[in-house]
């Protein structure tokens, strides 16, 4: 079935690719994580893994060849970080929903 004009694009759109990246990286951000391009997840033994999340070093990264619904699962991992390890972060703040709704 074809996607409508317009529509959001799949979860295994490259998340290079996704119209909604910059949008993560600006969520990451309220999280207190920067989101990152790691190419060395493309070089065995690491080629299997399409990212991860640091708390303690403030880091979201992809592979190069990350899928959007990896990104989304790290960008979850940095959330949780934020909310529950971290409750007086910027997680709750005007910013940060800011950045979650797009009127930042």
């Amino acid at each position: 079935a074809a996607r409508p004009l317009g529509a959001w694009p799949a979860a295994s759109t490259p998340a290079l690719a996704h119209p909604g990246l910059a949008t993560a990286a600006a969520i990451a951000r309220s999280y207190g994580a920067r989101l990152s391009i790691d190419t060395s997840l493309s070089a065995a033994p690491l080629r299997h893994i399409g990212g991860y999340f640091s708390g303690p070093r403030g880091t979201l990264a992809i592979a190069v060849d990350s899928s959007w619904a990896e990104a989304v699962h790290e960008l979850t991992h940095a959330a949780f970080e934020a909310r529950v390890h971290r409750p007086t972060s910027g997680a709750g703040s005007s910013s940060a929903t800011a950045a979650r709704t797009g009127t930042a």
